[in-house]
């Protein structure tokens, strides 16, 4: 009788450890489906003829409360763009991982898809935008890691105007060798800003900022 007892007891001590073992969360991060998008429209900065411009204030930045939860694969489509647009654009995204400590984003190559498609893939590209007064828009969909109950960027989408003129800042000092045309690495380190979580800044204060949204 002893010796059964022993077995019986046993028998319920690994069936237990069993049932415990099979409720034990799971290690790895959940991902909820897509919760909400977010848009950012960057309209054409307005000129102040005679009006001196304030002096920038430096390190101001406007976070959303979301985040890039790991390096975000994006893939551009230069349809549209000038030549020279896609490595204009990898120089926007690595500006923004030369001043953080990890890598934020990677160019992982060409497509052909374009606009804003929930197909999780990071695209960059060209499409007509009316009215011409926008010069690019940036969608921003998100999820929640539920281990840690914070917003994630799931996907990010950029869009410039194809009806703009589109150049090239020959030595990246500024727009006065680009006449009449918006420079890719200009805009795209904008847009960018937003695919990092960061929100446009709208006083006069930071009109010269990256952010500025205006």
């Amino acid at each position: 009788k002893r010796i059964v007892a022993i077995f019986v007891v046993i028998a319920l001590i690994l069936n237990l450890s069993s049932i415990a073992f099979a409720a034990e969360p799971p290690k790895k991060p959940i991902t909820l489906p897509q919760l909400k998008e977010i848009t950012f429209i960057h309209y054409a900065k307005p000129d102040k003829p005679g009006k001196p411009e304030p002096p920038p204030v430096d390190n101001t930045l406007q976070v959303m409360g979301i985040y890039l939860p790991g390096t975000a694969n994006y893939y551009v489509n230069p349809s549209g763009g000038p030549i020279g647009a896609v490595a204009e654009i990898e120089l926007a995204f690595e500006r923004w991982d030369a001043v953080t400590k990890t890598e934020l984003f990677n160019l992982a190559g060409q497509t052909t898809a374009s606009g804003f498609s929930n197909d999780g893939q990071n695209t960059i590209s060209w499409v007509g935008i009316a009215p011409t007064t926008i010069i690019g828009m940036t969608r921003v969909g998100t999820g929640m890691m539920v281990t840690l109950l914070r917003l994630t960027i799931e996907e990010f989408d950029i869009v410039f105007n194809a009806l703009l003129k589109w150049g090239i800042d020959p030595d990246d000092e500024g727009s006065s060798k680009l006449k009449n045309a918006y420079d890719v690495q200009n805009i795209a380190t904008h847009e960018a800003g937003h695919a990092v979580g960061l929100d446009d800044l709208y006083e006069d204060p930071y009109r010269e900022l990256t952010m500025y949204g205006k």
